[in-house]
């Protein structure tokens, strides 16, 4: 027994661990033996617009609570003309031959090479390259992502390279910052990032912007999910705006993160969501970094009528818009900056302009309050204006961005975001964007029964809920009827394959996968199975590869469409 606790403490550990196959030693079993391997190609790093200087030269490899290391190779990299490179140990033995730092080596894949150390460890080493996706590589000031990671209010500076597949450089520069972003997905251990380029730029064919995201996906283990539903949003044709989103591969200071979905930032602003901008009203009447130091004024607790703005010295002439608002849960009310509460109980939370004045607060409450008193109402009419609540709240996209919460599934479905533009534009409510996708088709424990259909339902949630309120009045339900006939039914045989999208927005699940698949591999790798189980909500039984979940997602869809299609009278 002293004999095998001292060989596992030779192995430097890392904070993954090896899915089914691997058992995890214990925390103790610290490196008395430190050491780190790297590899990088034999010649420098060339790009077709060779002025730009590489920011990764070699990448290292994992070394697991196991006797499994992985080194994740990008696909610019060619694995046959690689070079070793080692810290702490002056040779490594790979496959019986010996090698010293800088030494060339070719190294195969996917397949176990055997390592020994200078200490004689035996340990299994499998290299991997990812997909033709493109590829980020992120380089922190500090080198380290240690306080990244500890906080989502740390931004950090940094620079950025996106390279295609082709070795073509896409973006070479810097990074104002790059942060955590999201709520409970902040709290996984692979990380969702937001960043901000130093210059407004084009990211894999999207409109150019400097503020993206990076969402990790990490509790869907197809890693499919995101990107399927914001391409059934771009489909259905409802929305003004649907965040544009490509897979891409990540390196943070030379540790492959994984695969991530590079988004736009669900925004204001004129290449995205492109309604009057009150964020940048209020900043230039008040200053950009004085906006949060004015001080919150009101409630910021969940009491119904309730609300919290800033004191800013000026707010705009016209107040009327734009906002962008989600109908948030109570948990995350208490740390968005400015919101309300509305009499029915449901929290709204402000997310632009997230420093919003008292004028502001009062007015988009009061528009939001009317149209949820009409929406409650047995008549659809507010009592207090007498209008109907489709003149209050654009009916096509609540129809659309019900059905998408309907149809996926979505854990999270009630609680949507809308936006109201200035009054000089246009005095409706609309619903969308679409944003916040990967607990859906069953990846969650609360959706995971794909006969069940619940949103609807005015027992399946809150009394605050606006769908089911919406559900009860006969225009809606048949209008959802109509879209679903001719929207949804089309889109999710395109997802299992019989038919074709002619526009080519949406695909089927199996070409979303095939395009992403060594990378989704090297993902399941870095970020074992096992690890993802251990989160609550996570529903376990959707898939352990990537082939096993498209599976469970085609079976989820033809389950549910079953049942959907008998409630809006597609079929008896």
């Amino acid at each position: 027994m002293k004999r095998f606790r001292r060989i596992l403490a030779a192995i430097l550990v890392f904070a993954t661990v090896l899915p089914l196959v691997c058992t995890a030693a214990p925390r103790a079993a610290l490196a008395a033996e430190s050491y780190k391997l790297y590899f990088g190609p034999q010649a420098k790093t060339t790009f077709k617009n060779t002025a730009v200087k590489p920011l990764m030269t070699r990448t290292r490899v994992y070394e697991y609570k196991s006797y499994r290391h992985y080194v994740f190779l990008p696909p610019t990299w060619d694995h046959t003309k690689m070079k070793v490179y080692m810290t702490g140990i002056s040779s490594v033995t790979l496959n019986g031959k010996k090698y010293k730092n800088g030494d060339n080596i070719s190294l195969p894949l996917n397949k176990s090479i055997r390592l020994q150390t200078a200490r004689g460890t035996s340990l299994t080493l499998i290299a991997m390259q990812s997909a033709k996706l493109p590829t980020m590589y992120i380089t922190t000031a500090s080198k380290s992502w240690t306080k990244l990671h500890e906080s989502k209010d740390y931004r950090e500076k940094g620079s950025m390279q996106l390279v295609n597949a082709n070795g073509t450089v896409q973006y070479s520069g810097g990074l104002e910052y790059i942060r955590i972003r999201g709520n409970s997905s902040a709290e996984k251990i692979k990380k969702p990032y937001q960043f901000k380029l130093s210059k407004s730029a084009s990211l894999c064919g999207m409109e150019k912007d400097k503020t993206y995201c990076l969402l990790a996906n990490f509790l869907d283990p197809s890693n499919l999910r995101n990107k399927i539903c914001l391409d059934i949003a771009r489909y259905s044709g409802a929305y003004a705006y649907v965040p544009d989103a490509e897979f891409v591969d990540v390196y943070l200071n030379n540790d492959y993160r994984g695969v991530y979905l590079l988004t736009e930032k669900n925004e204001i602003d004129k290449d995205r969501l492109n309604i009057t901008n009150l964020e940048k009203k209020n900043e230039k009447l008040n200053g950009k970094e004085k906006l949060p130091q004015f001080g919150r004024v009101g409630k910021n607790k969940m009491d119904p009528g309730t609300y919290k703005y800033y004191k800013l010295p000026q707010e705009p002439e016209d107040y009327t818009g734009g906002y962008l608002v989600l109908l948030d849960h109570p948990a995350y009310y208490t740390r968005e900056a400015s919101g309300f509460v509305s009499r029915q109980g449901q929290p709204f939370t402000i997310q632009e302009p997230k420093y919003a004045g008292k004028k502001q607060v009062e007015y988009i409450s009061s528009v939001v309050q009317h149209a949820e008193d009409a929406l409650f109402s047995k008549s659809g009419k507010d009592p207090a204006t007498g209008k109907h609540y489709t003149e209050l709240i654009d009916l096509n996209t609540m129809v659309h961005r019900y059905l998408q919460a309907e149809v996926v599934n979505d854990h999270d479905g009630q609680r949507p975001f809308i936006y109201k533009d200035s009054d000089k534009v246009d005095t409706k409510i609309y619903f969308g964007p679409v944003w916040d996708q990967d607990s859906t088709f069953g990846a969650s424990h609360a959706r995971r029964n794909a006969n069940e259909v619940r949103i609807y339902k005015k027992s399946s949630g809150s009394k605050y809920f606006w769908f089911p309120a919406a559900y009860q009045h006969s225009d809606f339900r048949k209008a959802v009827q109509a879209a679903y006939r001719k929207t949804y039914v089309p889109a999710m045989n395109i997802l299992l394959g019989k038919a074709k999208d002619p526009k080519g927005v949406l695909k089927s699940l199996d070409q979303y996968a095939a395009a992403i698949k060594a990378s989704a591999y090297m993902d399941l790798a870095r970020w074992p199975i096992n690890t993802r189980h251990v989160y609550k909500g996570m529903n376990t039984h959707s898939g352990n590869t990537l082939e096993e979940s498209v599976q469970f997602i085609k079976t989820y869809i033809t389950k549910h469409n079953a049942v959907l299609d008998k409630l809006y009278g597609v079929r008896k």
